[in-house]
């Protein structure tokens, strides 16, 4: 069962309605203080915790500790200790090529598009 201890939360503004992304990557835009939804490889800060409906909303980040997040383990299973990245669509997918940024460390498998797992939030280059 995933579960989450979100050790370090920060509020951001949100740049759009990200109301269907609660536990999706998110990544920083060009203005002060504000996040969107991350895409493929993207320097993602955290994992979004809540689900702010329009833009200039608060946005809680989870930084660090750990979270709830979907993932798609559909095209190359995770598994636990398994480094994650963003997708196109702000989903953690495992990360296979050298140099790209991971936010995540699986803490539970996952075989399918759109799981849920606790992840360990640890940014570093795979």
């Amino acid at each position: 069962m995933a579960q989450s201890n979100p050790a370090i939360v920060r509020t951001f503004k949100a740049a759009a309605d990200l109301s269907a992304n609660r536990f999706h990557l998110v990544k920083f835009t060009a203005n002060d203080n504000e996040v969107d939804l991350a895409g493929a490889n993207a320097q993602c800060p955290g994992i979004l915790q809540n689900d702010p409906n329009a833009a200039g909303k608060s946005a809680a980040v989870c930084l660090g500790g750990t979270s709830k997040l979907v993932v798609d383990g559909s095209g190359t299973p995770i598994v636990p200790g398994d480094w994650l990245e963003a997708d196109a669509s702000g989903h953690g997918v495992k990360s296979t090529v050298a140099g790209h940024e991971c936010i995540a460390r699986a803490l539970y498998n996952s075989t399918a598009a759109g799981d849920i797992i606790e992840v360990e939030v640890v940014k570093c280059r795979f």
